[in-house]
């Protein structure tokens, strides 16, 4: 199992073992000769140790009165004063303070050449630079205090000192040698124990078990240890390393399974924390406590408690801290070096100071202007850096929806089949109302995943508008009818008004998409049994698209037409109506994005109308050119879905959508029709359905020449061996069973239509192939492609000779004609007329002795220079250079 490295582990140890020196230093006070102020004071700094475990900021308190009191004038207690200071501050987490007074102790603990107190001192000092991640130097610092302690004979400590060395291996990744040193320092603290378990043992099972655990990942060994620790601290009231002991054993049982055990451990640890102002182990504890919650599955816990260690940690480990301990420690070094040279360089300083009072005006006012632009830049970082704060935030709460979504989402898409299997094997007629329920419910929770994930995105700023070039029209018209079989299930009746006209713009196709949705969907769902929803697409002469949405359904308030618009409120017709109420909140959001209008319009009683208006600008193409825009109002594949069951084709239209244009019909009779008449790119169809089922369809499309080419995704509860073969023999590409996972079925089409495009890329390269003829190589082996290469040649010289004439000679309507040949060979009708006739003039250049001019009207162009212009485009080089 992998394990997780704990910092905070390790830290807990070196924190209860350097905490020791104070009561060694505090039975050495007492045995000096003083006066009786130097006593009062030494009582009060003994105390004051008594607090550091539970109450450091008291004693950082008490130590500055001490400070500032007269008895601060002798050595021995401006030493002691300052080195409780120096531990106080230390477990409050303010290293640079913390480090000031430990170097002033230090200082005069040498004019007392004292070993105990020099040992204590840089263990200290030590730890420091250990939580500022500089290892090198809390090494060095722990290897001078365990030279002290054995200098002064006293074993017990140096086994101490020896164990926060430990730490600094551990840290280094050289674990056997840290496990070593540690066992040899728990024989140095139980030999003058006895029987009875020394204080100091809580430290170091931690630190064992953190070896254990981080170097080693042996998780039961590191629990034992950990446990040990845990009744250790508890015996001896120690509450650093009983909250060390309680995170620790949390984060193991987390990785063991113990999830329940972990969060009590865990919990525990953090009140404890945060009582006694622990901020760098609460950091640690929040991150734990979001890992076990997103284990457990809990995300809204795991994203609060990141977000809590995100502001933490924020708050903590500020560079300038680290750049003014190591300020400290250099002056700390001259000072000890040569006070001489320190009071020459202060004299000079003085004298630099003097003259600078003599210099020019305008050297000043550059110094100030270089100040004020040095503060601009800072102020200037700082709002950054909280701008990217608040960025990252952000983003970790879009990644939480996202997981939080995926993870809903996928179990629920696979309730449907297995539930469908059930209906159709027992066919219990008593139950039939509850697998409705189950399936009615299953579906309208996706959806309100859906909404939500729709709105963290619009929230974090994540929405990104997919502009597309197209028929914006019959765009929204494919839309709308997408609804039809949702308002037959509803009783509702569906009117889509979207008249043909020739349009080619760049529009934002994914906020139209939802906006259209969201209105339609909502209109179905607010207007009665036996009701009407209307909606009207139009373009007028200021490229102005208009969509209207209205129904016949309850209306709204004129009071609620503004609040209709806020998020989560669903006004009082929305009350027994199924829903998030965010859908409107949408519809604003996203037209406001786009630069959109909408309008409502509504009485009690009277129904509803929502009026969309978008300016779409000027037109892409001239209007020469716009015969093949009209042949393709949208770019994206378009997929027909043939399934009589309401939810579970919303559901796969849902998923189809955010890719592909999607049409669905209810069985296979409607499916063959919609086929022949919309030719599809792609047929996804179930097997078993009224009327005509999926199989009967695909023979027969298989069986006519307009519709043979297209691929076909058979999917069905009957998943048995029978079943897929005789939907494969039938004709289908594969065949996916029920329940199928939604990234299947996406990927499934995805390669489909990547093979597709090879095809197509195929074809467009073997037009350079000379080693066959002409019509070989235009058909690439289709008989189809074969027919309209002939009708085409037949009528080569007739420049009259257009998409609509070869529609009527190959019996199909122009967007028929425009589908067939896009699905095989990757042009439009317009673009492969022009292809054939550029193809059949190369020919003729290279194998006749006619003139340029002469093919370009024998091959249907209008004069020389459009042929000219058409042949460079296609080829390369100018004709000529053929003739």
């Amino acid at each position: 199992m992998k394990t997780v490295y704990n910092i905070g582990s390790a830290r807990f140890f070196m924190f209860v073992l350097r905490g020791c020196f104070f009561l060694v230093l505090s039975s050495r006070v007492c045995a000096q000769p003083e006066s009786d102020l130097a006593a009062d004071c030494h009582r009060q700094i003994h105390e004051a140790n008594a607090l550091l475990a539970n109450h450091p900021d008291s004693a950082f308190a008490i130590g500055n009165d001490v400070l500032a009191a007269d008895c601060a004038a002798e050595s021995i207690v401006r030493m002691n004063a300052s080195a409780l200071v120096a531990e106080a501050a230390q477990q409050l987490g303010k290293y640079d303070l913390s480090s000031e007074f430990f170097l002033r102790a230090i200082e005069l603990a040498r004019s007392e050449n004292d070993p105990h107190k020099l040992a204590s001192f840089y263990n200290g000092l030590a730890s420091n630079f250990y939580y500022l991640g500089n290892l090198p130097k809390a090494a060095n610092y722990l290897q001078q205090a365990a030279d002290f302690k054995l200098q002064a004979g006293d074993l017990r400590y140096y086994a101490v000192v020896m164990g926060n060395l430990a730490t600094i291996y551990h840290a280094q990744v050289e674990h056997d040698k840290a496990m070593i040193i540690l066992r040899n320092a728990e024989q140095q603290l139980f030999k003058d124990s006895g029987d009875e378990v020394p204080f100091y043992t809580a430290g170091l099972y931690n630190a064992m078990g953190s070896i254990q655990q981080v170097g080693l990942s042996h998780l039961d060994s590191a629990a034992y240890y950990f446990e040990k620790a845990l009744l250790s601290a508890q015996m001896h009231e120690d509450l650093p390393n009983e909250i060390t002991a309680r995170h620790n054993l949390g984060e193991v049982y987390t990785h063991l399974g113990k999830l329940q055990e972990a969060r009590s451990l865990l919990e525990g640890a953090l009140e404890m924390s945060e009582q006694a102002s622990r901020p760098y182990i609460t950091l640690n504890i929040y991150r734990s406590l979001a890992f076990l919650h997103e284990k457990m599955g809990n995300y809204q816990r795991a994203y609060d408690y990141k977000k809590q260690q995100l502001e933490l940690r924020e708050e903590l480990y500020e560079d300038e801290t680290r750049n003014k301990v190591e300020q400290l420690e250099t002056q700390f070094r001259t000072a000890l070096k040569d006070e001489q040279i320190e009071r020459q360089q202060s004299e000079i300083l003085q004298q630099q100071l003097e003259a600078e009072k003599f210099r020019s005006r305008w050297i000043n006012l550059l110094l100030g202007l270089l100040v004020l632009l040095l503060i601009t830049a800072m102020i200037a970082l700082y709002y950054y850096q909280r701008k990217r704060s608040r960025e990252r935030l952000e983003e970790a709460k879009a990644r939480i929806y996202q997981h939080i979504v995926h993870d809903i989402r996928t179990p629920l898409s696979l309730i449907t089949g297995p539930l469908n299997k059930i209906r159709h094997r027992f066919n219990a007629p008593e139950f039939e109302e509850d697998f409705i329920l189950i399936e009615r419910n299953a579906r309208r929770l996706v959806n309100l995943v859906n909404e939500l994930l729709e709105v963290s995105r619009l929230d974090s700023g994540r929405y990104r508008l997919a502009v597309q070039q197209g028929n914006p029209v019959e765009f929204i018209r494919g839309l709308a009818e997408a609804f039809r079989a949702e308002a037959e299930a509803n009783g509702v009746s569906l009117q889509v008004n979207a008249p043909e006209v020739e349009a080619n713009y760049r529009f934002p196709a994914n906020a139209l998409e939802h906006i259209t949705a969201n209105l339609v969907s909502n209109a179905i769902k607010f207007t009665p049994l036996g009701g009407e929803v209307r909606v009207t697409v139009s373009l007028n002469p200021q490229h102005d698209l208009m969509i209207e949405v209205s129904d016949n359904g309850p209306g709204i308030a004129e009071e609620w037409h503004e609040r209709i618009f806020e998020r989560f409120n669903r006004g009082e017709a929305g009350k027994d109506v199924p829903g998030t109420g965010v859908g409107l909140s949408v519809v604003r959001e996203l037209s406001n994005l786009v630069d959109a209008s909408v309008k409502l319009s509504s009485e009690p009683g009277k129904g509803t109308t929502f009026t969309v208006s978008l300016n779409l600008g000027k037109p892409v193409l001239l209007p020469e050119q716009m015969e093949d825009v009209e042949e393709l109002p949208d770019e994206r594949p378009l997929v027909l879905l043939v399934e009589d069951d309401p939810d579970m084709a919303t559901f796969t239209a849902g998923l189809l959508r955010a890719e592909y244009r999607v049409l669905h019909v209810s069985n296979g009779v409607e499916g063959l029709a919609t086929a022949l008449r919309e030719m599809p790119d792609v047929i996804l169809t179930d097997v078993v359905m009224p009327g005509m089922d999926g199989i009967e369809m695909l023979r027969k499309l298989r069986a006519n020449t307009l519709c043979e080419h297209i691929p076909v995704i058979v999917f069905s509860a009957k998943s048995s061996v029978q079943s897929r073969v005789e939907g494969l023999e039938a004709g289908a590409i594969t065949y996916l069973a029920k329940p199928f996972h939604p990234d299947e079925l996406m990927l499934q089409c995805r390669n489909l239509f990547a093979y597709l495009e090879q095809l197509k890329a195929r074809f467009q390269e073997s037009t350079g192939n000379e080693d066959i003829t002409l019509e070989e190589r235009l058909s690439a082996g289709n008989p189809y492609l074969k027919e309209v290469v002939e009708k085409l040649l037949a009528r080569l010289d007739d420049s009259a000779f257009g998409v609509p004439e070869l529609s009527d000679a190959m019996h199909l309507s122009r967007s028929q004609l425009h589908r067939k040949i896009k699905s095989l060979t990757g042009h439009s009708t317009g673009q492969f007329m022009r292809v054939v006739r550029l193809e059949k003039a190369h020919e003729l250049l290279k194998t006749t002795h006619l003139n340029v001019t002469e093919v370009a009207y024998a091959c249907g162009f209008g004069g020389q220079s459009q042929f000219t212009r058409s042949f460079t485009q296609h080829f390369g080089f100018a004709p000529s250079k053929l003739s």
